[in-house]
Formats: structure tokens, sequence, C-alpha cells
């Protein structure tokens, strides 16, 4: 279990929470919840801002981002970097507006690059199968 699925386990039981009160509040299903506890998947970039919204410790968060990039592949290195580039295109553009906007703004964004990532991600299948 990596220290991302216990702090997240943790977090969960200190705010007396069910994976599916949890699940609810990051818009998810009980059976990803599970899934982050176990270690098994990481939170979509979408999920992450929900968790420090909902009081998440930021930290835990970044330093589970660092040892994500030493682990992954250059092809996710890439997401990752694109998904940065996005946020702080997002954050400079959205500077002078309320912070709950920026928010929602932030939160569309992260929501239209992963579709474009699982658009990416059939095209690679459905060419790989061809």
């Amino acid at each position: 279990m990596t220290t991302l699925a216990k702090e997240i386990r943790k977090y969960r039981k200190k705010q007396k929470l069910t994976q599916v009160q949890l699940a609810q509040m990051l818009g998810t299903s009980q059976q990803m919840i599970t899934s982050y506890e176990r270690g098994k998947t990481i939170p979509t970039p979408s999920a992450r801002i929900a968790l420090i919204e909902l009081g998440f410790p930021k930290d835990v968060l970044i330093q589970q981002d660092k040892e994500d990039y030493y682990m992954a592949t250059m092809e996710q290195r890439e997401a990752a970097e694109e998904l940065r580039a996005i946020c702080k295109l997002v954050a400079s553009e959205t500077y002078c507006l309320p912070t709950e906007r920026r928010i929602r703004t932030l939160k569309t964004a992260i929501a239209d690059y992963e579709s474009t990532l699982s658009m990416r991600e059939r095209t690679d299948r459905t060419e790989a199968e061809a």
C-alpha cells in the first residue's frame, strides 16, 4: 500500500466518512475509493482537487506526484507535463477571478484534458488492434 493510499484511508476514517460518502463528495464510485485506498489506482486530477477542497493535506499529494513521476513511463510523464501546463495556463488566465470560479474553470479544463486522454487511449487501442 502506498503512502497516498494509507493517507486517503486515514483521512476518511478521521472525518468519519464511509467510502460511499467520500465517493459522493469526490464525484466517483465506492469501488474507486476502495481502489485508491488499496493503492491500485491513484486519484484523477479532478479527484485530487476535490480532496484538497475537503481539507486533504496537499503535501501528501505533492509527494505522491514526485513518486509517480519517477516511476512513470515517458508517455505518462508527457501527460503529466501537459496537465501541469494546463493548470498553469488556467491559473494565469483566471488569477483575477473569485476563487470558486477559478476552481470551476480548472475542474473544467482538467475534465476536458481527461476526456482527450481517454480518446487518445481508445485511438491507440484501435490502431494496435488493426
